[in-house]
């Protein structure tokens, strides 16, 4: 294949309530990112569209194709299952725990593995991390101009209820404002009270305007600490913990542990500890941006030179 030529990249991921919407979602950056002329042209193959996905990304979705190399965005293979991929082109496993990602051509983790074995470190390539495609665009839509620190907290409570929400904002500084990310719609808490606030944010600027984050672990707090958020984790598995003290030092990220072995008194102190550490007082979309983007161009090098070396052999 000539370099100019298109590499045809098949995207294998799963989405939904066992699994969560992180890989799917930097899957879907992956296409919108490519959209406008990459060298790494994929496609996500798949029977189904995420209900997000907007005009331009249904059509890079197809329940069948012939491609020159396959990613596979989950945690989860199987000897047979890699096995058969192998059959079809070289297949690049990402962020695998499965017994088949031996298998795979090449292995690249984005994310922390729950062990420390050496050879899970050596297959880290954080400069080839990717953020979800709803951070991507809406940043995009955010534009250059650098935004204040307006809020103290913002808070994804994942698939927590309303009892757990109460619950985690009773942690929080008596006088400490915070947006609640979430199925309801961004809702401003302020004063010990939810608060009328039509002028709320869209995703990007709500993490650009905040101070501190806080979720369980997973892409939201990669996002957020790119947007220059200090993170904090609380984690409704003892699983998700373990990958919060294995996260990149870069993020500082501090752990709370599980929901159910958290302690209210130490946790609202370092909380309050915690925000008192977030000085930046100003976020620059256009910067962040940027990060965003050359790390989703590295990643297409990265799948570029992995089809340079194993294509030829299929």
């Amino acid at each position: 294949m000539r370099r100019s030529e298109k590499i045809k990249v098949t995207l294998i991921t799963r989405w939904g309530s066992d699994t969560g919407f992180g890989h799917i979602q930097r899957m879907a950056a992956l296409l919108w990112h490519c959209r406008a002329g990459q060298r790494v042209s994929p496609y996500l193959l798949h029977s189904e569209i995420p209900d997000f996905f907007p005009g331009p990304l249904k059509e890079m979705a197809s329940p069948a194709g012939k491609a020159d190399l396959i990613v596979r965005d989950m945690r989860d293979s199987t000897v047979e299952e890699m096995e058969e991929l192998r059959k079809q082109g070289p297949v690049v496993a990402l962020d695998d725990l499965g017994p088949g990602s031996g298998r795979a051509d090449v292995q690249i983790n984005l994310l922390p593995m729950p062990d420390s074995e050496p050879a899970a470190r050596d297959r880290a390539v954080p400069e080839c991390f990717l953020y979800g495609y709803g951070f991507l665009s809406s940043l995009e839509r955010v534009g250059g101009k650098p935004l204040p620190r307006e809020v103290d907290f913002a808070f994804y409570p994942g698939d927590g209820g309303d009892e757990y929400i109460s619950f985690v904002l009773s942690l929080l500084p008596p006088k400490a404002s915070c947006v609640v990310l979430g199925r309801k719609g961004p809702r401003l808490f302020r004063k010990g009270a939810f608060v009328e606030s039509p002028g709320l944010k869209e995703y990007a600027e709500t993490l650009l305007t905040a101070r501190v984050v806080i979720s369980h672990f997973g892409i939201t707090l990669y996002e957020a600490r790119a947007a220059g958020c200090e993170v904090v984790s609380l984690n409704p598995t003892d699983y998700h913990s373990r990958l919060s003290d294995r996260a990149p030092l870069a993020l500082n990220m501090l752990n709370l542990g599980t929901r159910e072995s958290i302690r209210k008194e130490e946790a609202a102190a370092l909380l309050k500890s915690r925000l008192a550490s977030a000085r930046e007082e100003r976020a620059d979309p256009k910067k962040v941006l940027e990060d965003v983007r050359s790390r989703l161009d590295a990643f297409c090098a990265f799948l570029a030179g992995s089809y340079e070396r194993y294509g030829h052999s299929f």
